[in-house]
């Protein structure tokens, strides 16, 4: 059932981005995209919730809301995390060091943003 909720969200809110980028709604688009990278990574699909999550924060920042970065910015954390795990069987642990490494990137960078605007 899960797996179900989680691609009926991604396609939630796949047709909500779409209808926010026809509309040229920014917000909207950075919202869609952050449930979107969410609703990815809880799929299991860790290649399309980072690249998901990436285009997200990149639209937070270009409303400049550092704070609304954070969920986009811990979601890419959490699918490089999934994809160091899923490739630690298959591929060399450099490649695994390195999404971890990648992880913590995001995670400091959420952290970072959330800083920032406490100290306004």
């Amino acid at each position: 059932a899960a797996l179900g909720d989680a691609r009926a969200a991604a396609s939630d809110a796949s047709r909500a981005l779409n209808r926010f980028q026809e509309a040229g709604d920014a917000r909207g688009k950075a919202q869609s995209l952050t449930a979107l990278c969410e609703a990815q990574a809880a799929d299991g699909n860790f290649d399309a919730a980072l690249q998901t999550a990436v285009l997200a924060r990149d639209s937070w920042e270009d409303l400049y809301e550092g704070p609304a970065q954070a969920p986009a910015l811990l979601a890419a954390a959490h699918a490089c995390i999934e994809q160091a795990d899923a490739d630690m069987p298959n591929e060399l642990q450099s490649v695994s060091d390195q999404r971890v490494a990648e992880a913590l990137s995001y995670s400091g960078e959420a952290v970072a943003v959330c800083r920032e605007d406490e100290e306004g």
